[in-house]
C-alpha cells in the first residue's frame, strides 16, 4: 500500500500495473514456516503490513525509535513488545499513529502468530533486510551523525559521541532528557 500511494497517479495511468501487484503480493505472501521469530525480526526492523485470518489488515511495527510521538509525556511502550512470544505478538499499529482520540493504549495490538493469515512480500523483506544486515547503520538522536553505541540501560537510543548522550541525558538544547524516556523504554 505505502508502494501504491508513493506511486500516485502513475499507478492509476498505467494499465494493468494494479493487478500486476496483487498477484505479486499474493505469490510473495503467505508466511513464513516458524513460530513467529521471522515476524518478530521485521517488526523490530520497521513497518510491516499483516494480514489476520478474519480478514483484517494491520501496518504494524515494534521498532521504538521509528514510533512516532515517543517524546510526549503520556508515551509507554505495551508490555510484551520487545519479547517474542508466538502466543501474543504486541505492535504498534501505525494507523492509530496520530489518532489523538485513542490513548496510547488503544494504539497497539495483541494477536497470535496463529491468526496471521499472510505477510505480504515477507520473503522479498526478508530478503533485503539480510543484503543489508552488514551495512546496518545507526544514527546519532542528538545530532543524527552515524553512531556506534546504544545506551547501556535501553538499548533503544544511539549516540555518537559521550557528549552527545550528556547532552541528551540532561535535556539540553530543548529535547525531552532521555533519562525520562530511558526509565520508560526498559520498562518493557
Amino acid at each position: 500500500k505505502k508502494v501504491v500511494n508513493r506511486v500516485g497517479k502513475a499507478w492509476k495511468a498505467t494499465p494493468g500495473l494494479e493487478d500486476w501487484f496483487r498477484s505479486q503480493e499474493r505469490l510473495q505472501g503467505s508466511k513464513p514456516n516458524d513460530d513467529g521469530t521471522t515476524l518478530f525480526e521485521m517488526l523490530q526492523e520497521g513497518s510491516v503490513v499483516v494480514n489476520t485470518r478474519d480478514g483484517g489488515r494491520m501496518d504494524l511495527m515494534t521498532n521504538v525509535s521509528k514510533i512516532p510521538g515517543t517524546g510526549l509525556p503520556d508515551f509507554f511502550l505495551a508490555p510484551g513488545m520487545k519479547n517474542h512470544d508466538p502466543k501474543t505478538i504486541v505492535a504498534f499499529d501505525n494507523r492509530r499513529a496520530f489518532d489523538h482520540d485513542s490513548s496510547w493504549e488503544d494504539r497497539y495490538v495483541r494477536f497470535s502468530y496463529d491468526n496471521v493469515e499472510s505477510i505480504p512480500f515477507w520473503r522479498l523483506l526478508k530478503k533485503f533486510r539480510t543484503d543489508l544486515e552488514d551495512k546496518e547503520d545507526h544514527h546519532c538522536d542528538v545530532c543524527y551523525e552515524s553512531a556506534r553505541n546504544s545506551c547501556s540501560a535501553c538499548k533503544v537510543t544511539w549516540y555518537c559521541s559521550e557528549n552527545c548522550q550528556k547532552d541528551d541525558w540532561k535535556g539540553r538544547n530543548g529535547r525531552m532528557k532521555h533519562k525520562i524516556m530511558c526509565k520508560k523504554f526498559q520498562k518493557t
